[in-house]
């Protein structure tokens, strides 16, 4: 007959959980114990540090990784490929078959001058660089040169310099009279020519062409070399690279806020009045008076507060920026006459008189470039000025 075991004794219970609780407090004490310490009998030598070891990755890992990235770029370039048949298949093949049908229909003496244009060495891309346009003067006009004979024709015929005149005074009598802010001046909205003198010049030499250099695409390579430029284009690229009237108004704002610096530092030393500070003439009082009642009568309605040395130093730049401001005009092409000189124009209350300088076409016979300057205006009605 067999026994049942025998179950251990109880000391031989405790014995072993006091083991293990003591292996588990050694353990917590080497994870949250400190190595160094000031007390001598705190200090434990440090835990050494336990290897890790990684695994490596098998061949057929790597080999999938691999599989993966090639049919990844199959089915990329699959696609692009698709991308490209499409845009040619909706774009270039429509404008291929344009072109043919263009052609066709171009007659043989059309297909002659495509042809020549085509034989010259013109650039497939040309890549312009800043900084690097040039304008190129003539030579003087020949006897027998078609703008010049042109001249003389126009010398000789005394009736069309009197109508090139009355044409160029009427256009300046139209641009006053589209003005709102003249018929105020002048006081009427109908305005008349008074008088004018104009003289005709016939110039020695055409105007001159522009060029910009850059990197030129060729058929047989890259190249650095200059391009003809539009003169217009030219003359707007040279106000961007070079703000002529930005930059003087911008200094006109750090001259004026210095001075108002300086006479501000004065006046609190006792050395000046604040009189002296903001001394104008009659005339710039004047258009000062008129710019502070205007920007009044807008910050009123915003319910902003302005100061005078705001709107004085806001006046002279703006004054500034007026000044030397100019739009862009048509530059005048070859074989065109100056006329220039002076248009009055009066109206009930005023008259006035501008600076003009136009460029006549006299294939096109009209003006084809106008540029304007007020000279003085005078008005009719003599009254002394307010104080």
């Amino acid at each position: 007959m067999m026994r049942a075991p025998r179950a251990p004794p109880r000391s031989a219970l405790a014995l072993l959980r006091a083991q293990q609780s003591s292996v588990v407090r050694q353990q917590y004490n080497i994870i949250h114990s400190r190595n160094l310490s000031i007390l001598p009998w705190r200090r434990k030598p440090p835990v050494q540090p336990i290897p890790v070891y990684f695994a490596k990755p098998s061949p057929k890992a790597k080999n999938g990784s691999f599989g993966r990235r090639l049919g990844r770029t199959a089915v990329t370039i699959f696609i692009y490929y698709m991308c490209l048949q499409v845009f040619l298949s909706v774009v270039i093949d429509p404008l291929l078959d344009w072109v043919e049908v263009e052609w066709s229909e171009m007659s043989d003496k059309e297909k002659e001058e495509m042809e020549r244009e085509a034989d010259e060495r013109a650039p497939l891309l040309f890549l312009p660089c800043p900084f690097t346009t040039e304008a190129i003067a003539q030579p003087p006009y020949k006897g027998s040169d078609p703008e010049w004979k042109e001249f003389l024709s126009v010398n000789k015929d005394a009736e069309l310099q009197d109508r090139m005149k009355a044409q160029l005074a009427e256009l300046i009598r139209r641009n006053i009279e589209k003005n709102s802010t003249y018929h105020r001046i002048l006081g009427s909205n109908k305005i008349s020519i008074n008088k004018y003198w104009l003289d005709i010049i016939y110039p020695v030499r055409p105007p001159p062409i522009y060029h910009v250099s850059g990197l030129m695409l060729m058929e047989d390579g890259l190249f650095w070399g200059p391009q003809p430029m539009d003169a217009m284009a030219a003359e707007s690229l040279d106000k961007v690279f070079y703000p002529k009237a930005v930059a003087v108004a911008a200094w006109t704002l750090i001259s004026v806020l210095t001075k108002q610096t300086v006479a501000g530092i004065s006046h609190a030393l006792g050395m000046s009045s604040p009189e002296d500070e903001r001394a104008m003439s009659p005339n710039e009082q004047r258009r000062f008076d008129a710019f502070k009642a205007k920007r009044e009568g807008v910050w009123k309605s915003a319910s902003e507060v302005v100061d005078n040395v705001v709107l004085h130093t806001t006046f002279q730049t703006m004054a500034a920026l007026q000044k030397n401001w100019s739009h862009t005009m048509h530059p005048p092409t070859r074989g065109c006459i100056r006329v220039d000189g002076i248009v009055e124009v009066k109206g009930p209350s005023a008259i006035m008189s501008v600076w003009v300088l136009g460029w006549y076409d006299p294939k096109q016979r009209k003006y084809i470039s106008l540029h304007t300057r007020l000279k003085h205006l005078i008005p009719r009605v003599q009254r002394p000025a307010r104080n």
